[in-house]
């Protein structure tokens, strides 16, 4: 990656600097080529128009290279355009061919000529201005009699040739420098990235992204190598949570099974004298297994999104009611009133069999953890159907107020009650209500004692009998 952005940096600068150098060159070329038509269209207009007049030949050509000097002009001499477009020297003094610049006339040129208009003819090196001159005298026989002017064409200087050599040079140098040190910053953080990720993926959870002193630039990269390290972090704690589930449910498995199979073995030798006591044993740990049996397929199908849900309006009021009134029913749960004055006619959207098991999976936990009472209320917050479960027991603490829904999550505070001995009750009402479309959060009661609330979707038709 290294060797790809610098080349990339490279290339870019190279291309630059072609691409403004030779920009900037056409410019200068055009520019000098204007320019040096100007310098002789004008002052090839004045001489011809002065020549014109009548003057001693030998006048003539003393004020002819008097005037050359003075326009700054490369070469100004007489010259004969014969009919056929060629250039010739001309006058009382014949100059070399080689003095005369190599060049013909078209037939529009010679015409322009002809007509009394300068010439102009330019190539890469030089421009070369014609203009008739109308005192020839012999000359009109033979052709047109002009005076010719040259100028070269200065694109750019020698030396700016060499400074602009010299700039593009050190321009590489440091496009060289910068495109190593950028490669170097982007591909360290990346390279750390890659080892942290392939020590995750081979099962180094406590692997994290070095951010360094570059975690204060807070750009792309360094915002990636959080979400990796938060990644991890959540991995982590997962797995940590699986192992500890795993582990309870273990231990919660291995109880009932060894209260189970003592009991039968005892029965089997005969060794139990009150048989009707140890059956009661034997259906209590059955009844236990039983319900942590189905609380693990219910939260097996609710991960898998294999759990079925009628969903449908529904008065949340009336399934409250019946819901508590079979809890009871309960001999076992006469301990601690449950208060429902608060329960009101309140519409709600999901599946009315499953609100009754998330209610009642609230309402037993409370129970285990309040000293007399547990009231109930439903209402409506915030566009969400909600049911509110306090009791008048010790509070959550803060700390635990975040964690109450997770699975077989263990408070600062324990209940000397075990109705639910799984663990996993409150764990399956978040699951059921996400499900349903609704939420769950845990408080603490301004007098005291905890309040674990649940929402739901706000019914849009008319509600049907709760089954």
């Amino acid at each position: 990656m290294q060797r790809r952005l610098t080349i990339a940096l490279v290339v870019t600068a190279l291309a630059s600097i072609l691409l403004v150098g030779f920009g900037v060159l056409a410019m200068a070329r055009f520019g000098a080529q204007a320019n040096a038509e100007r310098q002789i269209e004008r002052p090839l207009n004045t001489i011809t128009d002065f020549l014109d007049d009548p003057t001693p030949r030998t006048r003539l050509r003393s004020q002819f290279e008097q005037s050359r000097v003075q326009f700054g002009l490369e070469q100004l001499e007489f010259v004969l355009v014969s009919n056929d477009g060629s250039v010739t020297a001309a006058g009382q003094r014949r100059l070399e061919p080689s003095s005369v610049p190599d060049i013909s006339l078209n037939e529009s040129q010679r015409a322009n000529l002809t007509a009394g208009e300068t010439v102009l003819i330019s190539d890469r090196s030089q421009v070369v201005g014609l203009r008739r001159f109308r005192n020839n005298g012999q000359g009109q026989r033979d052709g047109t009699l002009a005076v010719l002017a040259t100028q070269p064409v200065r694109a750019v200087s020698q030396q700016a040739l060499v400074w602009f050599v010299l700039s593009s040079a050190v321009v590489l140098v440091a496009a060289i420098g910068a495109g190593l040190w950028m490669a170097r910053r982007l591909s360290r953080p990346i390279q750390a990235i890659k080892t942290t990720t392939s020590a995750i993926a081979a099962g180094d959870l406590g692997a994290r992204v070095d951010l360094g002193d570059s975690a204060r630039t807070g750009d792309e990269l360094d915002d990636l190598g959080r979400s990796v390290n938060q990644m991890a972090a959540d991995l982590q704690r997962s797995k940590a949570l699986d192992r500890q589930f795993l582990m309870s449910v273990s231990h919660d498995l291995r109880t009932p099974l060894t209260a189970i199979a003592g009991y039968a073995e005892a029965l089997t030798d005969g060794a139990v004298t009150d048989s009707e006591q140890a059956g009661r044993i034997i259906k209590s740990n059955t009844d236990r297994l039983d319900m942590l049996v189905g609380d693990l397929l219910d939260l097996a199908r609710l991960d898998a999104n294999r759990f079925r849900l009628d969903i449908r309006s529904f008065d949340l009021g009336v399934v409250a009611a019946r819901t508590v009134a079979g809890l009871q029913a309960d001999p076992t749960k006469n301990e601690v009133a449950i208060d429902t004055s608060g329960l009101a006619s309140v519409l709600a959207k999901g599946d009315p069999d499953r609100t009754a098991q998330a209610i009642g999976n609230l309402v037993d936990n409370a129970m285990k953890f309040a000293e007399r009472t547990v009231w109930i209320t439903c209402g409506v917050d915030e566009h969400m159907a909600i049911v509110r479960i306090c009791d008048d027991g010790p509070g959550i603490p803060d700390a635990d107020l975040p964690h109450v829904f997770n699975r077989l999550y263990t408070g600062a505070a324990q209940p000397e009650r075990a109705e639910n001995p799984t663990g996993l009750g409150l764990a399956i009402v978040r699951e059921l209500v996400a499900a349903m479309g609704g939420r769950v959060k845990a408080s603490n009661g301004a007098e005291g004692g905890a309040c674990l609330q649940m929402d739901l979707p706000l019914g849009v038709t008319a509600p049907e009998t709760a089954g």
